[in-house]
């Protein structure tokens, strides 16, 4: 009895030595997944595992950095864009506005808010819609197509400003899709 209680020990000792990081790779994929990059793996061993969870360590911390400078890219071109002396709009393929840049309210006195959502074309001169409704067809199935209108646009205030439109077919940019 004595023998299969040391065999069992033993038997119970290994399977626990091996469980126990593969569940610690498991947890760490887990967390890794629910988007905590700061979770580290232990690497307790010299062996395969333990070369298993350095390299696990290493990819969280790559990820991590990685995110660091998109986060800082994401930044650069936020301010870069909300900066800009031009009005910056994304209209989907709906003709519904999908992004205002905040220049839009220096320029004709609606906030991003006011115009997020809404229809592009409801604040174009009524003498101006047909060239720019068919500027958009002449472009709608051209990836990239790029073109140039001067348009009146409706001020808050009511009265019309003349600006000058120039439209890039982006729709197929799934970064874009406008």
């Amino acid at each position: 009895y004595l023998v299969l209680a040391a065999v069992l020990a033993a038997s119970f000792f290994l399977v626990r030595s091996v469980t126990r990081p593969v569940n610690d790779l498991v947890l760490g994929t887990q967390q890794i997944t629910a988007g905590n990059l700061a979770y580290r793996v232990r690497s307790r061993t010299k062996d395969e595992i333990g070369d298993l969870a350095r390299s696990f360590n290493a990819m969280a911390d790559s990820l991590l950095a990685s995110r660091g400078e998109i986060n800082a890219a994401n930044m650069r071109f936020r301010a870069l864009l909300e900066n800009s002396l031009d009005i910056i709009t994304v209209i989907d393929a709906d003709g519904i506005v999908r992004y205002q840049s905040p220049s839009v309210e220096r320029i004709v006195g609606y906030s991003p808010t006011e115009l997020v959502g809404r229809k592009g074309l409801e604040f174009v001169h009524p003498d101006d819609l047909l060239k720019v409704a068919e500027t958009v067809a002449a472009g709608a199935g051209v990836p990239c197509y790029t073109a140039s209108k001067e348009i009146r646009f409706r001020h808050k205030d009511g009265t019309w400003r003349t600006l000058e439109m120039i439209g890039r077919n982006l729709l197929d940019d799934p970064t874009v899709e406008g």
